[in-house]
């Protein structure tokens, strides 16, 4: 299985939208807090890219993966992490990871940061494996923070 991944272009931003809403429709729109996922338009994505960027995760040419990323003064934030349910458990969101903590380092970042929330076990788990650390968790929101540490030399572009 060859896994691409790619920047999404400003003009990607509607399949990013796409694919970010079909992974996001596994989760309960009643739930709380509720999912902003859910009532994001395309037009919110394509702002929130302009605030950093996008990347689609591509297998035999279908895409099947998004995530978008953050540059704050401090912090590079990676959100919306989102494979299609019938790709999950692949190694797409693993590679998707892997592309953006190069894209972090490449901006000249130490630490890449995400939120999620504390229901969310097996992507808390996949964060983990993936060197991730959980930094602070509100029990208010059910959110959780994690971190990772990033060193230029133990990176592979995926």
């Amino acid at each position: 299985m060859n896994i691409e991944i790619t920047e999404a272009t400003a003009a990607e931003a509607a399949l990013v939208h796409h694919v970010m809403q079909a992974a996001f429709s596994q989760y309960s729109q009643d739930s709380f807090p509720a999912f902003a996922a859910h009532h994001e338009t395309v037009d919110d994505v394509a702002a929130a890219m302009h605030q950093g960027g996008a990347v689609l995760a591509w297998l035999w040419g279908e895409a099947v993966g998004s995530a978008r990323y953050r540059l704050q003064p401090e912090h590079f934030i990676i959100e919306r992490v989102s494979v299609l349910p019938e790709y999950q458990g692949r190694g797409i969101a693993g590679a998707m990871m892997s592309y953006l903590e190069t894209v972090a380092l490449s901006y000249g970042y130490a630490h890449v940061e995400l939120m999620t929330r504390h229901s969310l076990t097996k992507n808390i788990a996949l964060y983990q494996r993936l060197g991730y650390e959980l930094v602070e968790t509100d029990p208010a929101t059910g959110r959780v923070w994690m971190t990772k540490r990033l060193e230029a030399d133990t990176l592979v572009l995926a």
